[in-house]
């Protein structure tokens, strides 16, 4: 397996119009080769000029020798109207590039609304995932579900186990652009075995978001720094004989900066850009070494 980052915890040092390209720049010094854009950070898909900002971290990740092989979508809302339309607006046009820039696949967040039942969350979802298909069919972009745990649900419905995912797929009969992202953090807290749980997924699974936790709030930490058992996880990975990248997703690897605009006696709220990189550093480490000891790391 190759290692690939989101990149968006890098924002927390770096600012402005061209903050997904700054924080391509200090991966750059990192042994990441492989990274995951977020379009819901420090993006300009908002803007007029958004085509351009996306060909702005595309030249940025060429020039660097990074792969950008995932992208994590922005929301969208479950109650249908103008402000629905405009996030599937800004959805598509994540879309566009992705496909512009090669990426081949988004990981979207399933809507949710308090009180409904699971036919009712499924349906909407089935429906949702439907109106952005034409987009994905035409930049040869999949469309990837994540799963939750009940922690986030706050009396929402949500996709918790591969069951529910695997049903959800079944139900839009099983389309080539239609996929899993699994996040091991949110199955941590929410107490799944997840060697069962990914082994169910087989060859739907086609993205991870690698984090961990202790189980009751999504911290987002490096592997070793909570009880989310990686060798099941692993282990599954390699019986199912998955395909995709080891995505680490670990934003909680420094505080995140919050200026020092009015706390000028507060020197040490902003951590360096030097210190993100050396801690990015730390983190390729411990995956490099996870993986190596199931022989499945890859350059």
């Amino acid at each position: 397996m190759k290692i690939s980052t989101d990149i968006s915890f890098l924002s927390y040092c770096v600012g402005g119009r061209n903050q997904m390209a700054a924080c391509l720049e200090l991966l750059g010094e990192t042994p990441f080769r492989y990274a995951d854009l977020s379009m819901y950070s420090g993006s300009a898909i908002a803007e007029p000029d958004w085509r351009e900002w996306g060909e702005k971290v595309g030249e940025t990740a060429e020039r660097l020798g990074i792969k950008l092989v995932q992208s994590h979508g922005s929301g969208s809302t479950y109650e249908k109207g103008e402000y629905r339309d405009k996030c599937d607006e800004l959805l598509r046009r994540e879309i566009e590039i992705c496909g512009m820039l090669g990426i081949p696949q988004i990981v979207l967040h399933a809507l949710c609304k308090e009180g409904e039942s699971w036919d009712q969350f499924n349906k909407a979802n089935i429906e949702f995932c439907n109106s952005l298909l034409d987009a994905a069919e035409k930049n040869n972009v999949s469309l990837l579900l994540e799963n939750s745990c009940h922690q986030h649900g706050n009396g929402y419905y949500y996709y918790l186990y591969a069951e529910q995912l695997l049903e959800t797929i079944a139900d839009m009969n099983y389309h080539p652009l239609i996929g899993v992202c699994w996040d091991v953090g949110h199955a941590n807290m929410q107490g799944a075995d997840q060697y069962k749980e990914l082994v169910e997924l087989g060859g739907c699974l086609r993205g991870l978001h690698i984090h961990d936790n202790m189980g009751s709030l999504d911290s987002h930490l490096l592997p070793y720094l909570g009880n989310c058992n990686f060798d099941s996880i692993i282990k599954a990975l390699v019986d199912i004989d998955y395909k995709g990248y080891f995505g680490m997703e670990a934003y909680s690897l420094l505080p995140p900066g919050f200026g020092r605009e009015g706390h000028p006696e507060k020197k040490l709220l902003n951590p360096s850009p030097q210190l993100y990189v050396g801690a990015a550093n730390l983190m390729y480490d411990i995956a490099k070494y996870m993986l190596m000891q199931y022989n499945c790391y890859e350059e």
